[in-house]
């Protein structure tokens, strides 16, 4: 967030520093009647503590997308962030790459996992390798599920959002594939 420029003014009227500050065209006003230079850092304090804790939600999530993938390069190996830019693409950026942050709810998120497990990729030129009639397994739901969430997390610590999602679920009916124990 932007640090303000400008610091607490003692009024004398009023016996109280008083300090101005604006952020993402909303004004406040923040007071503190302790006299002396201590009561100047209190309201500073207040001040930046405000404009810190803003959560700027008017970002699309594909170009939060975009800035997850460059930070996944860097930190993932090359395989799983394949992966991530593969879900991403197949099932992300279809259905909420267009919201803005702030209108992503749980339901948003519940509902990607439930069209996947639906309808499959949302991507026209993706060749799945599976039959078209079979729902996905459970466990590409689980990576699906565990790339979104690890996403909102790290929107989280951007402070783009305050969204914690805790229900978001695989759908019961998820098939289970057995491991084939059978050697031959």
């Amino acid at each position: 967030m932007g640090r303000r420029t400008n610091t607490a003014k003692w009024l004398d009227t009023q016996k109280r520093w008083q300090i101005n500050v604006q952020k993402d065209g909303q004004r406040r006003t923040f007071t503190c009647s302790t006299p002396g230079r201590n009561g100047q850092r209190e309201c500073n304090r207040k001040a930046d503590a405000w404009l810190d804790e803003g959560i700027s939600g008017s970002v699309k999530v594909a170009d939060l997308w975009q800035l997850y993938l460059k930070k996944c390069r860097d930190t993932q190996s090359r395989s799983s962030y394949l992966q991530i830019v593969s879900v991403g693409e197949n099932y992300i950026l279809p259905i909420m790459g267009r919201h803005k942050i702030e209108k992503v709810t749980e339901g948003v998120l519940q509902g990607i996992i439930d069209s996947a497990y639906k309808h499959g990729s949302y991507k026209v030129d993706y060749k799945q390798r599976r039959p078209q009639q079979l729902p996905l397994s459970r466990k590409t739901l689980l990576n699906i599920q565990a790339v979104l969430l690890a996403f909102i997390k790290w929107c989280r610590l951007q402070k783009t959002t305050s969204l914690r999602p805790e229900d978001v679920t695989i759908p019961e009916g998820a098939r289970y594939r057995g491991k084939n124990l059978t050697a031959g």
